[in-house]
């Protein structure tokens, strides 16, 4: 076998690999009061043909948000009731069919005292059979000034 058919032929496992799970993020809303939860929903979409077998996400809480795990009941305990910056909740999602998506509601909250701003979203999703995680983050903007109509 030629070089070059090696490299195709180690490009096209690490592609298979790679794209067998997809990870989207969406939020309701940019704009909260720091007492509203800011729901962002988490798709875990399985592109592949095969099932993918004891599936696990993670999503990180991000600077100036706070999270409670009763809210949006991650299988893994790695925080007391809330979590803080920095912690990793953990969803146990088991198998994903081929052309299935599973989603999370994950609940946020923007501390009171935040300033409006980027946060970045980081989640690692990991499945039997995969050297290592597939890891994205997506950007969000929030704003804690919500006005009241009458």
């Amino acid at each position: 076998m030629s070089a070059s058919y090696l490299v195709l032929f180690l490009a096209a496992i690490f592609s298979f690999h790679t794209s067998a799970l997809t990870i989207n993020i969406t939020s309701d809303s940019d704009t909260k009061a720091a007492s509203a939860p800011k729901v962002y929903k988490i798709y875990v979409s399985n592109t592949d043909k095969v099932t993918r077998n004891n599936v696990q996400l993670r999503a990180n809480v991000p600077s100036q948000m706070t999270f409670y795990r009763d809210l949006s009941l991650p299988t893994v305990n790695v925080c007391s009731s809330t979590c803080s910056t920095g912690q990793v909740p953990r969803w146990d999602l088991g198998d994903i069919a081929a052309g299935q998506t599973k989603i999370i509601h994950a609940l946020y909250f923007t501390k009171s005292n935040a300033s409006d701003e980027d946060v970045t979203i980081s989640t690692s999703v990991s499945y039997d059979g995969i050297s290592s995680s597939i890891d994205t983050e997506q950007g969000f903007s929030f704003s804690n000034d919500v006005s009241c109509v009458i």
